[in-house]
């Protein structure tokens, strides 16, 4: 979620309200009070605060500048109202005893909500809670948005994909979804707007008589026609968003084949740039590939784009969340999808053999990771073969390479004399036929240690 759209999310002013822990009492509340929406919440002792407010606020004032006459006292309201204020919030003590009649009757002649803020009540504890709310708030927006996202996505990778797209999309919004062709007969609301936007206008909105608000945008060469019983807010618009994406994913995909189609293409250096971003819309720019034992484990990730034992995402996956062994790469540009499923089938075959799902992220870095592990205890076997019947042996390479090479700290670790060490390594260099003295002797044993545990 943007700044602009964090701005854009309030609460309704029964949020605060109705929390016992501000012990607020509403003195003045017009009709529909409690769902007037509140941006921000804003102290401020000024005379004509305005100018410095956005509109929505809560005002918070204890009336140090308050006029004692009625009609300043009526300017004073008047100017809050025409400047969007959406409650005021009066503190009683230090300076008044109680809320004054005159700001009452003004506040009731202009219907602005008044709130009555308790002296065991801060004002900072009131912007907090408006804080608080709004996080929770914002919070829960991007969770709907998210299940959303990968409820459509998952309606889009199967069979009906547009209908089930679009019914999905009327489930999330809590009213309904459709499209309209280009030049489709359409009657009534719909048909106009569809209309509006067929002319090029990038979106059209009208109100119902029952209240159902209706918003129309364009989806490819068609328009997707929506309506709920109450205001589209950001979270809507977003989930309409990437149902669009989906929907024009869908839509490009039935004269050249299906979204599993278009993965394996990708996935071999087809395709083209920006084809990603029509299936997941704005969710990334960035993508990861998810190699699988069994398909059908690719089949719980958020993703139509599945091929074979592959599957690209544009979220980040868990392994620990799927049944089965999986290998997932590190995130790549959509030109680079190739690496990302060799990567991806690299980490398979190392979680094969060490039973447990790897994720590029977190299973280290190096070339250690990267060789065939059959491949590499196959070698390690090889090497260390003629000393493996002699634990002593194999305590004191290890021991002396990661002491590289110091005889002191080698008897130390080990617990015996120096010249002990020097013995033990010497029978090393002969079973194993090998100078010591050459690092690159040094680091083949090294790795062949690592890989033989």
């Amino acid at each position: 979620m943007t700044n602009a759209e964090f701005l854009a999310t309030t609460i309704p002013l029964r949020t605060l309200v109705e929390r016992a822990d501000l012990g607020t009492d509403l003195l003045v509340g017009p009709a529909g009070v409690l769902d007037r929406p509140v941006r921000w919440a804003h102290v401020s002792e000024l005379s004509d605060p305005v100018p410095y407010l956005l509109g929505g606020e809560l005002l918070l004032c204890c009336g140090v500048e308050l006029p004692l006459d009625p009609q300043p006292v009526d300017n004073y309201v008047a100017g809050l109202v025409d400047g969007g204020v959406s409650a005021l919030g009066f503190g009683v003590t230090p300076v008044y005893a109680a809320v004054p009649p005159l700001l009452i009757e003004a506040c009731r002649r202009h219907d602005l909500p008044l709130l009555e803020i308790p002296s065991s009540t801060p004002f900072l504890a009131v912007c907090r809670a408006v804080g608080e709310e709004l996080s929770n708030r914002t919070q829960a927006a991007l969770r709907r948005l998210s299940e959303a996202q990968r409820a459509l996505t998952s309606a889009a990778a199967r069979s009906g994909a547009e209908q089930r797209v679009l019914a999905e999309l009327g489930g999330w919004l809590g009213g309904w979804a459709l499209l309209v062709e280009q030049g489709a007969a359409e009657q009534g609301v719909v048909g106009q707007l569809a209309e509006r936007v067929h002319t090029g206008v990038a979106s059209a909105a009208t109100e119902l008589a029952d209240g159902t608000q209706v918003v129309a945008q364009p989806a490819g060469a068609r328009v997707l026609v929506a309506g709920k019983p109450d205001r589209f807010d950001v979270t809507d618009r977003g989930i309409i968003a990437v149902a669009i994406a989906l929907l024009g994913a869908v839509a490009g995909q039935r004269a050249t084949g299906s979204l599993g189609a278009l993965a394996a293409e990708l996935l071999t250096g087809g395709g083209a740039a920006g084809q990603l971003s029509a299936v997941f819309g704005a969710v990334s720019d960035r993508y990861r590939v998810v190699a699988a034992e069994s398909a059908e484990l690719l089949t719980e990730l958020d993703t139509p784009l599945i091929a074979g034992d592959l599957a690209i995402v544009a979220r980040d996956v868990d392994p620990a969340r799927l049944a089965g062994l999986v290998g997932v790469s590190a995130a790549y540009s959509d030109d680079q999808l190739v690496a990302a499923a060799r990567e991806a089938r690299q980490l398979l075959e190392r979680a094969r053999a060490a039973g447990r799902s790897l994720h590029a992220d977190r299973a280290g870095t190096g070339f250690a990771w990267a060789v065939r592990p059959e491949a590499a205890r196959a070698v390690a076997s090889a090497l260390l073969s003629p000393i493996e019947e002699h634990p002593h042996l194999l305590a004191a390479l290890r021991t002396w390479l990661a002491q590289h090479g110091n005889w002191d700290r080698t008897a130390a670790a080990l617990g015996v004399h120096r010249n002990s060490v020097r013995h033990r390594i010497g029978r090393v260099e002969r079973l194993l036929r090998v100078d010591l003295t050459d690092p690159q002797a040094r680091m083949e044993l090294w790795f062949a240690m690592q890989w033989a545990e």
